[in-house]
């Protein structure tokens, strides 16, 4: 739910939840920070893990 709302927040007016599923799944099966980091072009999750 966190991710949907940030992305719908980065997407503002244009935002469709279709198409959040659609940038969501064509992704596969990878962790939730790189997907994070892909749909929100934020890699703080990935950044946390890393220190």
């Amino acid at each position: 739910m966190n991710l949907l709302g940030r992305y719908r927040d980065k997407a503002g007016a244009n935002f469709r939840l279709g198409q959040f599923h659609d940038d969501l799944i064509k992704n596969g099966s990878l962790p939730l920070s790189i997907v994070e980091w892909i749909l929100l072009d934020d890699p703080t999750s990935i950044e946390q893990v890393m220190r």
